[in-house]
């Protein structure tokens, strides 16, 4: 039986590294990494041929900039209409953002902390600079059954009825 084809639309580059890193743990799963930040970007028909009835498809954002969520329901209703509905759809929402995600599943007080910054205006730079960021999550007793489970405020609240 073959293995349903995986993809990741994720909001920027520190999501991508953090996501091909963590991507062979569970409840995570191989696959495609794109960048694109599916609330304010449509995706693309060519994007959508990828996408086959029977693949899963997870979509990762924040939620302290913008707070329509238009595009993201227009994203979730393509790929749905795409695959005839035939397509698993994971909601990986980052209540407020990466950082405060990476907070609430680790062990450190501060983000900085964890990539030694000055500022958590530099935390994103250091981050994107670290050879594994699984191991220094790992020094500081990552677990990521605590990463994307903080229930959003609204309007994100809304969106999983639409899976």
């Amino acid at each position: 039986m073959n293995q349903p084809r995986v993809f990741y639309f994720v909001e920027g580059e520190c999501e991508k590294k953090l996501i091909s890193e963590l991507k062979n743990f569970a409840p995570l799963r191989p696959g495609k990494i794109h960048i694109l930040n599916v609330l304010t970007h449509r995706l693309s028909n060519s994007r959508l041929m990828e996408i086959l009835p029977g693949s899963i498809v997870y979509l990762v954002f924040d939620t302290d900039g913008e707070q329509d969520i238009s595009q993201v329901r227009e994203n979730i209703g393509l790929l749905k209409q795409r695959t005839g509905g035939k397509v698993k759809i994971h909601l990986l929402i980052q209540v407020e953002n990466l950082e405060d995600e990476l907070l609430r599943s680790t062990d450190v007080r501060c983000v900085e902390e964890l990539t030694n910054s000055r500022s958590r205006s530099d935390f994103k730079k250091d981050f994107l600079k670290l050879n594994s960021c699984l191991y220094v999550l790992t020094k500081h007793n990552f677990s990521i059954n605590l990463m994307w489970k903080t229930e959003p405020k609204k309007p994100f609240d809304s969106l999983s009825v639409l899976l």
